[in-house]
């Protein structure tokens, strides 16, 4: 019998501490060059098979340790136990760059330094990684590491420690003796590591699936990979049940876009509740007794900055005697706002402020807005419907004003009570409602048949006023769009207001968008802009051109340029454009090629927009009309199946489930597809939507939709001049958004007169709303 000390299992004495580095990085190697998603879960799976019987080798006292120190590694984006490397590309460039000793005007430093211009990295232009191997880390570095799995935990541990510490120095260090260590193939993915993107092209989802059947669902609720790989350690025993916890992060049910036409179709004709959409932090309270925790959507804790007792924190000590006496403890979900006691309102999320940094002497404060409550006194309440909850916490709860609010909600039962409830948040300057079903359990993560719904104004169509801006410049894009640019630089003119009539001679920099484009338009955009695009320097800006922390990589005159039409939430104040504010959430909505630069907005426009509901872009209440009109329900006949093209065959619907009422009542007559999107895989997610199907219009058709008019047949629809001709890409953002979008006057290929008519009453001559 041994007589030495007894043996403890520690994690990183396992089997992380056997395997190298360089094994694991052969796996990432092998998964990107798959070339199906069976090869890609084979190898995943064959890995995890071989860790897993490593572990029962290595076991100590009957424990066998787990795949964390791995999986970590494999989904550094959802990790949430190690705190930020601070580390992005640029930086790692001019680290990279310092610590092989390189000169910062030659030739590999500038290929690190300008990774995304494919004039100078042709072949990996947009992936830092990939760049940084090519030209620098396979020609100077070892050719097999030696660190092991442990190894790397412990050396990225350090980095993260460090940059919270601010010692950039060891950052430095620590990076120094990292790549004295390992290879080029291994300083690739460790950078990719490091950037939290290992473009492995496997999403999570289908990752957490190979490592236990009931990752996924563990994860939504404790947003923890440790948690999910010890309490899922064995891939053959299943979970039982998948609780909140108390003190436990989980990712919050989700509220899915909804027209305002559709939802009382939603609600199956029953009464439902609406509720503000507030604009701040979507987050969690989790207390029992004294102790205090708080989280954020996304998992991240802010204990220490709210208060994780009575006496200390921006908000906790203001809160602690909102609770009943019978609160011993409990889990609140809510948004957490910044609040002005001065003002007595709300300030909005896209305000210059974080509600996480705000200080005792800030003029606003941190509150919190509770919407419902999921735990009690040692029950769990996910079960209970919305409408028992809500009156719970109701009931528990004292506000507080600035401190802690408690949403209110107001019963309704029609589309009609819906409109006004958006249109009294489009007056307040509010970001919109939620609907809920009162019967509605809670369910972690879920947004699709969640019973919750968001209505924005700018989901209505012609509510929000849309911009014309005149593209100043360009991005070159990252993975799937690098090697061209993607990212589009947007300007204003400087108007003179003494002399309006002037062309504008200097632009400022405005904002950047970078999507709402299929592949298709940004080619074209690209193809309008290339030949007249300068690579920027920034120790020579241009005459005419005003920019600050936002710059882009080439830069085009205005008046060479194109004009596009972009759509945005609201205009915010942010000192990263010259104009010295930016949109929210701004995406393409179409080229303007009817407009030029001198017809696109400009600085006085602009401060007008501003000054007009505190830069709140929604220009006119919404009302029922703003949707299509109901057509007159009528029995389908079924059209004869063609034998000539596949354009012609009509689809079997048979087995195919409806996912939901989007469409409902609307018959649909598609007459081609791409080769992306073909005919008959539209038809079948219309039908999924609730839609009908013909394959020759009738007078019921709502809609003809189509990839472009060079068929014959599409023109002869046209000349007809007897139904709404719509392109595919509207029904392709239906599909996405899973509602069905407005027209306007950009997708239609031809409107009939009475589409037209209602359009005048909101358009212009240029599309635009008035």
């Amino acid at each position: 019998t041994s007589t030495g000390a007894v043996k403890h299992y520690n994690e990183a004495d396992g089997v992380a501490s056997k395997i190298p580095f360089h094994q694991l990085c052969q796996l990432f190697e092998k998964i990107h060059k798959a070339k199906s998603k069976y090869t890609q879960r084979f190898k995943l799976k064959t890995f995890l098979s071989k860790w897993r019987d490593l572990q029962r080798k290595f076991q100590v006292d009957g424990k066998t340790g787990t795949c964390y120190p791995a999986i970590r590694l494999i989904l550094p984006q959802l990790d949430k136990d190690r705190p930020s490397y601070g580390l992005k590309e640029v930086l790692l460039a001019r680290l990279y760059v310092d610590v092989m000793g390189l000169s910062r005007t030659g030739k590999d430093a500038k290929k690190l330094l300008e990774f995304r211009n494919p004039k100078v990295n042709t072949s990996s232009a947009g992936d830092f990684a990939e760049t940084a191997y090519r030209q620098l880390l396979s020609k100077r570095c070892i050719d097999k590491g030696s660190l092991t799995i442990t190894q790397i935990n412990t050396y990225l541990d350090k980095i993260a420690t460090y940059n919270t510490e601010k010692k950039k120095d060891l950052v430095r260090k620590t990076l120094l003796e990292i790549i004295q260590k390992t290879s080029g193939i291994e300083q690739k993915w460790l950078i990719r590591i490091i950037l939290k993107d290992t473009k492995l092209r496997m999403g999570h989802k289908v990752i957490l699936q190979e490592i236990h059947p009931d990752a996924e669902e563990l994860f939504n609720v404790t947003t923890s990979l440790k948690q999910v790989c010890r309490q899922l350690n064995d891939p053959d025993v299943r979970l039982a049940d998948t609780e909140i916890k108390l003190f436990q992060p989980f990712r919050p049910m989700l509220a899915l876009n909804a027209a305002i036409n559709e939802v009382d179709k939603l609600m199956e004709n029953k009464p439902f509740n609406i509720e503000i959409k507030y604009d701040g932090e979507r987050s969690q309270m989790h207390k029992e007794g004294n102790c205090y925790k708080y989280f954020s959507r996304s998992g991240k804790e802010y204990s220490t900055v709210f208060g994780e007792t009575p006496y200390i924190g921006t908000l906790t000590p203001f809160i602690h005697n909102c609770f009943d006496d019978s609160v011993h403890s409990c889990i609140l979900d809510g948004e957490m706002m910044g609040f002005d006691p001065q003002l007595n309102i709300f300030m909005q999320k896209g305000g210059k402020f974080d509600i996480k940094h705000v200080t005792e002497d800030s003029d606003l404060q941190p509150c919190f807005v509770v919407f419902d409550i999921l735990y009690l006194n040692d029950e769990l309440l996910t079960s209970k419907p919305q409408i028992e909850r809500f009156n719970l916490f109701n009931k528990l709860i004292v506000p507080v004003e600035g401190r802690m609010h408690l949403t209110e909600a107001k019963q309704a039962s029609s589309n009609k009570e819906v409109v006004a409830s958006l249109n009294e948040a489009i007056d307040r300057r509010e970001e919109g409602i939620i609907v809920k079903n009162p019967s509605a359990k809670y369910c972690p993560n879920k947004r699709k048949g969640s019973g919750w719904f968001k209505i924005k104004p700018e989901y209505v169509g012609g509510v929000v006023d849309d911009l014309d801006l005149a593209v100043i410049g360009a991005t070159f894009g990252t993975g799937h769009h690098g090697n061209m640019l993607s990212m589009f630089h947007l300007g204003v003119g400087v108007r003179d207001s003494d002399d309006t009539s002037r062309p504008p001679e200097v632009f400022k920099s405005f904002c950047r968008i970078g999507s709402g484009y299929t592949d298709k338009q940004l080619l074209q955009i690209v193809a309008k802009i290339k030949d007249k695009l300068k690579v920027f320097d920034k120790k020579k800006v241009p005459d005419w051109l005003r920019v600050t922390k936002e710059k882009p990589d080439v830069y085009i005159h205005p008046r060479d340029s194109i004009v596009v039409q972009v759509r945005a939430t609201e205009i915010l104040a942010s000192a990263s454009y010259a104009a010295n504010c930016t949109l929210r959430f701004p995406r393409l909505i179409s080229l303007r090629e009817d407009k030029s630069y001198l017809d696109a907005l400009d600085t006085i426009q602009l401060e007008n927009l501003r000054s007009i509901a505190d830069g709140k872009l929604a220009a006119r209440h919404a009302s029922l009309s703003d949707q299509p009109s109901q057509p007159k329900r009528r029995k389908l006949k079924l059209e004869p199946r063609a034998t000539v093209s596949s354009n012609l065959i009509s689809t079997d619907f048979t087995d195919i489930e409806q996912l939901s009422t989007s469409f409902e009542n609307k018959i649909f007559c598609v007459l081609s597809g791409s080769d992306q999107h073909p005919k008959q895989d539209l038809e079948k997610e219309i039908f999924k939507h609730g839609g009908k199907i013909v394959q020759n219009p009738t007078p019921e058709t709502f809609c003809v939709v189509v990839k472009n008019i060079h068929n014959v047949r599409v023109r002869n629809v046209i000349r007809s001049q007897k139904y709404n001709v719509v392109r595919l890409d509207w029904l392709l953002m239906c599909l996405e958004s899973g509602t069905l979008i407005p027209w306007e006057p950009h997708y239609m290929l031809f409107a009939t007169q009475a589409t037209k008519a209602a359009f005048s009453k909101t358009y212009d001559v240029f599309g635009d709303t008035f």
